[in-house]
């Protein structure tokens, strides 16, 4: 009869475990510098989003 193995921890990167960073106001109430937050704001989604990503994938199913 085979024997069944306990389920292992998947190692995670510390990375992973990194926080958000705080989302911050504009600079400045005009549409130039609200455009210039709204594309930071995207990029700091979009690595949050795949770290996440990376963290689900990782665990055990």
């Amino acid at each position: 009869m085979p024997q069944s193995k306990a389920p292992t921890k998947a190692s995670l990167d510390s990375a992973l475990a990194a926080p958000c960073p705080v989302v911050k106001s504009p600079a400045a109430p005009d549409y130039d510098s609200w455009q210039e937050w709204m594309n930071e704001l995207l990029v700091q989604y979009a690595a949050c989003a795949a770290r996440h990503a990376k963290t689900v994938q990782a665990w055990p199913k």
